[in-house]
């Protein structure tokens, strides 16, 4: 009876304990994320809660001759691909004024049944959920075919947030930005001179291995992430809730490109994606809570604790604020992955050694680990008994610190009795 009670007890505090958290780590200071929502692509089917059907969307852009089918988006294993074709769709159609003028333009037109016939096939994602200000992050690999044109984009109200978007024409590149500060009057707006944006250029293109864009989006300010370097910085206050929308698909001349598909891509051409994760500075996480089933899959495409593979080669000079960005050191996410094991996946070159101590509830250290560049690592704590412990992580002279639970039905009550 006593070991029901301990262990009833010891479960009902442990549940109360959120270890999905991430560290945007600064010079002299750090804030503290919670996951607040994510697709981890483990399922083999889109996720309802979070996205979407085309069904229900606007699913074609009739300038780059682009419809968006929901069999172009295919489930692995842990990710998931987006798919871009070459193929005749015949679909109804109903041109906005600007695809009026393209039709005109190209002397091209609706059939009597009002359809229009497109060249190309996409896959698009976009959310239910109108965001508000938050950490977004994304791990992915893009094909290097020119013409294809994959992108994770925040949407809605007058401006748009690019997250990332990249084309085969530069396949070593991200476009990220606030395309229109003023408002955008066309889909080939978005990508003028005349908005916020520019491009980060890597070692290597995206098609070789998976990297990591994500974007800090704050009350007065946005600030861009690429594997952990900091790459861009806007200066303003956007506030509209914004639909979070994941695609891939083709683009011509005036719509991101310079030129699009040619005889010589290769088709379907794949935008995978490992996960979106959405943090929040408070701690939301609900459902998610030491939910390690979640991501017990996060391994599968990391080879050699490699989370990312490419490195800033050059910043645009257009985004790039140096001062604003001279604090930004890395991140650090830590994540249930398996029973009563956390992974600790580091980005930024600049969180290259760091000391990790565990701590049980009598403030005596049970466990440590001395990294030194490590990108992703797992911690087992599953020889410990039942309890919440606290982590402590010491880097660039800061030493971040969180609850976690152990729940070892083996071990009950040793924490509890001291042992």
């Amino acid at each position: 009876m006593k070991r029901s009670v301990i262990t009833g007890f010891l479960l009902a505090l442990t549940a109360t304990l959120s270890s999905q958290v991430m560290w945007q780590v600064k010079s002299g200071s750090s804030q503290t994320w919670y996951l607040a929502q994510t697709d981890e692509f483990n399922d083999v089917k889109v996720n309802p809660d979070i996205w979407k059907s085309i069904s229900s969307l606007r699913p074609y852009h009739i300038g780059p001759d682009l419809y968006y089918k929901a069999d172009n988006i295919r489930y692995n294993r842990g990710f998931i691909s987006l798919l871009s074709n070459k193929e005749t769709i015949t679909a109804k159609a109903e041109p906005d004024a600007e695809e009026k003028a393209y039709l005109e333009k190209n002397k091209k037109a609706l059939n009597a049944n009002g359809e229009y016939q497109f060249a190309y096939s996409g896959a698009l994602l976009s959310s239910h959920v109108l965001y508000k200000p938050g950490y977004f992050e994304m791990r992915f690999k893009a094909s290097d075919q020119k013409g294809v044109w994959p992108s994770l984009t925040l949407t809605g109200g007058n401006e748009s947030i690019v997250l990332f978007s990249a084309n085969g024409e530069a396949a070593d590149q991200a476009y990220t930005g606030v395309p229109c500060t003023n408002g955008c009057t066309s889909a080939s707006a978005m990508y003028s001179k005349k908005g916020f944006g520019g491009f980060t250029k890597l070692n290597e293109p995206f098609s070789k291995d998976w990297n990591i864009i994500s974007v800090e989006w704050g009350a007065d300010h946005i600030a861009w992430f690429v594997n952990g370097t900091p790459v861009g910085y806007y200066s303003g206050i956007i506030t509209a809730g914004k639909e979070l929308m994941l695609s891939n698909g083709v683009s011509k001349k005036g719509y991101g490109l310079k030129n699009g598909p040619t005889e010589k891509t290769q088709f379907p051409a794949s935008f995978d994606v490992d996960y979106v994760r959405i943090w929040s500075k408070a701690d939301t996480s609900g459902k998610y809570k030491d939910n390690y089933a979640l991501f017990e899959n996060s391994g599968l495409t990391i080879d050699n604790r490699l989370l990312y593979s490419g490195e800033v080669k050059k910043k645009d000079k257009a985004i790039s604020r140096a001062k604003e960005l001279s604090g930004e050191l890395g991140t650090i996410t830590m994540l249930p992955v398996l029973y009563n094991k956390y992974s600790l996946s580091i980005g930024g070159n600049s969180l290259n050694s760091l000391q990790v101590d565990v701590y049980d509830r009598f403030q005596e250290k049970v466990a440590g680990f001395a990294l030194s560049n490590v990108q992703y690592y797992v911690m087992d704590l599953s020889a410990l008994p039942t309890g919440p412990y606290r982590v402590k992580i010491s880097v660039a002279g800061q030493v971040l610190e969180q609850d976690i639970p152990i729940i070892n039905p083996e071990k009950v009550g040793e924490q509890r009795d001291g042992k």
